[in-house]
């Protein structure tokens, strides 16, 4: 399906990270952050293809991310690299409660 919007009365294509829309544009403009929704994942104001994993941040420490439920980013806590999800299997397969 195309992606697309229009821009003085000329279609253009948007970030193919922009979730397709039945008869309306799928972003305002061009680049990931102007999707109507997002294809696959949200990082901050960006669709992206998959949340970022061990990219370099502040300070030269690695960034971890995990997509929660609602299919958005969210950083993982300093001492994991797999996110919160993974913690939450391990306290279930070891039958104990996440708060």
């Amino acid at each position: 399906e195309p992606r697309e919007y229009v821009n003085e009365s000329r279609c253009l294509q948007c970030h193919p990270e922009c979730q397709p829309q039945n008869g309306t544009e799928a972003c305002s403009g061009p680049g990931p952050d102007n999707c109507k929704s997002c294809a696959h994942y949200q990082d901050g104001p960006h669709c992206v293809r998959s949340c970022p994993t061990g990219i370099m941040g502040e300070n030269e420490k690695l960034i971890w991310k995990y997509a929660d439920d609602n299919g958005k980013c969210q950083l993982c806590h300093v001492n994991c690299t797999q996110g919160i999800k993974l913690v939450k299997n391990v306290l279930n397969t070891l039958s104990l409660k996440y708060i």
